[in-house]
């Protein structure tokens, strides 16, 4: 009698602490880049089922102002099919890639010396150069040109109040964060975990070991709360994409990765847990199931512990630590 008292005890006071008070916070981010060079029926329609089906979950969009710099480019029509899949309470963020008809609007010298894979010059899609071409690797003065052209097209066609970014390729160095303060963006998103991208890319990437390895070598899986980076110019808040984006690793990873980080909380700290994954607009058809799967999984697997997941924004969330930036310049 006395022992199966204990083997209660155990099992319900073990139950209780992961249960605790309502005071544990498991925070969803689910974010989505738009790379800015295809808007195709497919995906923007397996994007229109997914925020069917998950009415409330909130979007992060980080929106690309290349759309509407392409060739014979219809804005209206880029708008509409923009926003068909934009709903109250998603944020509005900024997306870049170094596209050289972003440069040329911007009035900077389109460079090409430099890109994610190594090759001799940048790969073009669907004309265009510059998608592989890391931000990074133009001066300070050069990205405030083109962050505050790229802010100034999409508000000119109805995006406003953009506060939030990310890096193509992940690759906000100093610079890049500096050239975001000045120019009044107050969160990043651009820190990832690179095991992540290596899976992927292989360690001989430039992609892989000349930036993300290089800026994020301390971001994992468990790097899951909002912290400050002090810059030269001022601080920014920086949100890590701390579970990578559907095109690099699949559902069943991200929830693997979700339950060693779960079994490992201490559910009295009252610390916000976030779990930030994503997806590319342009490759939703064939990677949003990826997202669904492990947002299902992990909603299934805290259910047992009366633990609550909350869809935030990037804004709502809480800062719990200080971090001071120690990256040097990449290029």
């Amino acid at each position: 009698m006395r022992r199966l008292f204990l083997i209660y005890f155990l099992f319900f006071g073990i139950f209780a602490d992961a249960s605790g008070n309502g005071n544990q916070q498991i925070n969803l981010i689910i974010s989505v880049d738009w790379e800015g060079f295809s808007l195709e029926d497919a995906n923007l329609e397996a994007f229109r089922k997914f925020r069917e089906d998950y009415p409330e979950v909130k979007i992060v969009h980080f929106l690309n102002a290349a759309y509407f710099l392409q060739k014979g480019a219809d804005a209206p029509s880029i708008q509409k099919k923009i926003n068909s899949v934009i709903r109250p309470g998603d944020e509005l963020g900024l997306h870049i890639h170094a596209f050289e008809t972003l440069l040329e609007a911007a009035g900077v010298k389109y460079r090409e010396d430099y890109n994610f894979w190594g090759r001799e010059k940048s790969k073009p899609i669907n004309n265009v150069r510059g998608h592989d071409v890391p931000l990074s690797i133009y001066s300070e003065s050069e990205i405030r040109k083109i962050v505050r052209t790229s802010l100034n097209i999409l508000e000119e066609n109805g995006f406003k109040n953009l506060k939030s970014f990310r890096a193509g390729g992940w690759a906000a160095s100093p610079e890049v964060l500096n050239a975001l303060v000045k120019e009044g963006l107050t969160i990043d998103s651009s820190a990832v975990p690179p095991e992540i991208v290596k899976n992927v890319t292989g360690e001989e990437t430039p992609l892989y070991s000349k930036i993300v390895n290089k800026l994020w070598q301390q971001t994992t899986v468990q790097s899951d709360t909002a912290y400050e980076i002090k810059t030269e110019t001022g601080t920014i808040v920086e949100v890590p994409n701390n579970f990578g984006l559907a095109d690099y690793i699949t559902g069943e990873e991200v929830f693997e990765k979700f339950k060693v980080l779960f079994d490992n909380l201490d559910f009295n700290s009252n610390r916000p847990v976030n779990i930030h994954y994503g997806f590319h607009e342009e490759t939703a058809a064939q990677f949003i199931g990826r997202v669904r799967y492990a947002i299902d999984k992990i909603k299934e697997h805290v259910q047992a512990y009366r633990v609550d997941i909350n869809p935030k924004s990037l804004r709502e969330l809480k800062l719990t630590s200080g971090s001071a930036l120690s990256c040097e310049r990449l290029f």
